[in-house]
């Protein structure tokens, strides 16, 4: 124990070390749009208690009227915020600690899992190293994103129902501890739902097999219902679906899905940061994937060699079940909904099966047999280095809040001008309205990418939407790339005003090479 104890140590020591690379090279705490309309959120519940949101982004947070209830995103991340910056922390630095905690709990995690599995602790850390190395994993770890809490959550219910297997039913305690990490992992991330058919099947089995059990099952189901059930009765009310956000169809067909699902595999495991190419480290994952496969064959025909890869009983079932399961409520989601960014929502489970890849190694690791699984460690942490070291792309509130500080005749920036006319409670309607929000902390009607949403872009829709709201000014960006600013690169109505092309309706108010304002008076109320 004391020896797995120095290899733990050494691998969260690396995580500690990653983090700080990774934070220095994000500037940390970095913010996406999403990590804006939790922090709205978390300072709107800090200063009122109510958990709500002065952004109005999504379809079902364009209501007419400001603020509006937090329903697209569960309740867990803007009450965690919050909580911790209780303790004197901004709130950036407090989404950002969450991130970088639920990062390293995944390390631990990772080990957990693995010496359930009988792994040994070379083979673990080579795994370890893997998520340490991730770009992806590094880079939400450094930002205001529920990712890396939301991953340790699901790997904590893995290791968790391990623990019940190998115990065989004799420490009931978990089966409560399940249904909590359960119903957690859904007040962080909407996904945790697809968790929850496998955890109530394992109370289930669990009570089945060890009828003493039930009350402690019962509990688990209890655990999980009383923090799912709750939120879904509030997005109710407010919206009128237990999802909490109206379903928009991709639109993509299955074949497509599954050559971008395969995609992003490879990304996850070698980085996104860069293009894929097949080079010396391609060859050499290949080629420790061939050594791997070569040497299980003597190993599988020697009865000892059988008898290494005896798990727990049931290990490999509700393992693979709690993966292929929320792989399959990702493939439903993306299919059935705007969630697109395959490898953002496949990442919670990439350190599970990791961990599981450990387990099913290790019996071929001995003597030189651990060179191809250092050589498979090496290859994709060097192809990973690619995405480590490629250059971060700048957020939008930074992007924003540089494009503001323009000055226009008589001195003032845009962002004074705007302050100066727009009481805190006046509306405004914005491209990038996220990050608008952010920079000048005022009620926004974000604009959409019409791929996400229901809503009409047309002239006549803005007109009516600034009318509703009593919103006297539009914001756009003319100096905004596609990547920046894809909502107005994709709606003619703005590109138009981008341009200088403005209807009767609208008033040029401001203008610079980058930012434009434009004024409806009769939308004031």
């Amino acid at each position: 124990m004391a020896h797995n104890r120095l290899w733990i140590a050494a691998c969260l020591l690396a995580g500690v070390g990653a983090l700080w690379y990774s934070a220095r090279w994000m500037a940390a705490p970095y913010l996406t749009n999403d990590s804006c309309h939790y922090l709205d959120a978390a300072s709107n519940l800090a200063h009122s208690g109510r958990l709500y949101t002065r952004v109005a982004h999504y379809d079902e947070e364009v209501t007419g009227h400001l603020p509006v209830p937090l329903t697209r995103f569960p309740p867990g991340f803007p009450l965690l915020i919050c909580a911790l910056s209780s303790f004197g922390l901004r709130l950036e630095t407090a989404g950002w600690l969450i991130s970088a905690l639920g990062f390293l709990a995944t390390i631990w995690l990772i080990w957990d899992i693995g010496l359930a599995l009988g792994s040994r602790p070379p083979v673990i850390a080579a795994v370890a190293l893997l998520w340490i190395s991730n770009s992806r994993a590094l880079g939400l770890a450094s930002s205001v994103v529920t990712e890396d809490a939301f991953t340790a959550a699901l790997m904590a219910l893995a290791a968790l129902m391990l623990r019940d297997l190998r115990a065989a039913g004799r420490r009931p305690w978990l089966l409560p501890a399940i249904g909590a990490a359960t119903g957690i992992a859904y007040w962080l991330r909407y996904a945790g739902l697809f968790l929850v058919p496998v955890a109530a099947i394992y109370l289930v089995w669990r009570w089945r097999r060890n009828p003493a059990t039930l009350p402690w099952a019962a509990a688990g189901w209890l655990a999980t219902g009383m923090l799912i059930v709750p939120v879904q009765i509030r997005n109710i009310v407010y919206t009128g679906s237990w999802r909490g956000w109206h379903v928009k169809t991709s639109g993509y067909k299955f074949e497509v899905f599954l050559g971008e699902a395969v995609k992003s595999f490879y990304h996850l495991v070698f980085g996104a940061g860069v293009p894929a190419r097949v080079d010396i480290w391609i060859g050499l994952f290949a080629l420790s994937l061939l050594l791997l496969c070569l040497f299980a064959i003597p190993v599988l025909r020697s009865a000892p060699g059988r008898a290494a890869w005896r798990f727990p009983p049931g290990t490999a079932a509700w393992m693979g079940l709690l993966a292929a399961a929320y792989l399959a409520g990702v493939a439903l989601a993306a299919l059935s909904s705007i969630y697109w960014d395959l490898p953002r929502y496949i990442l919670p489970v990439y350190p599970l099966l990791l961990a599981c890849f450990a387990g099913v190694v290790s019996p071929l690791a001995a003597g030189r047999r651990y060179a191809a699984v250092a050589m498979m460690a090496l290859a994709v942490v060097a192809v990973q280095s690619r995405s480590l070291a490629a250059g971060r792309m700048p957020p939008r509130h930074e992007v924003v809040r540089e494009t503001l500080q323009a000055k226009i005749p008589g001195g003032m920036t845009v962002e004074q001008w705007l302050r100066d006319r727009l009481a805190p409670e006046d509306v405004l309607v914005a491209v990038n309205g996220q990050a608008v929000n952010y920079v000048l902390q005022r009620p926004v009607v974000a604009v959409i990418d019409p791929q996400l949403s229901n809503r009409p872009v047309d002239e006549a829709a803005f007109h009516s939407l600034m009318a509703l709201y009593g919103a006297r000014y539009l914001l756009v960006f003319p100096g905004a790339d596609a990547i920046l600013a894809p909502e107005q690169n994709a709606i003619p109505f703005l590109r138009s005003l981008a341009a200088g092309d403005s209807p009767k309706w609208l008033d040029p108010a401001v203008r610079t090479p980058n930012v434009a304002v434009y004024e409806c008076s009769g939308c004031v109320r």
